[in-house]
């Protein structure tokens, strides 16, 4: 979604890992601003599993985030 100068994304994996008899996705939240020819906001990482013993430490839930920024070339006069 969209409102003003701010954007909220969410991007679902499409494709089943695996790690031996452990089955899980990544998801990501994109989440942030546009202000003028800068960009900048956070990428929120979740995991999804089967809840199989080989996920370890996957815990349904578990969070990472990365934070982004960048500036886009002025457009042509």
């Amino acid at each position: 979604t969209t409102e003003g100068r701010t954007f909220d994304m969410l991007l679902p994996s499409t494709q089943d890992l695996m790690m031996n008899q452990c089955t899980y996705r990544v998801n990501a939240r994109m989440r942030g601003q546009i202000e003028g020819d800068a960009i900048a906001g956070t990428i929120e990482y979740t995991v999804t599993t089967n809840a199989d013993p080989d996920c370890g430490t996957m815990v349904e839930g578990c969070k990472s985030e990365d934070a982004f920024n960048g500036v886009r070339p002025p457009m042509a006069q």
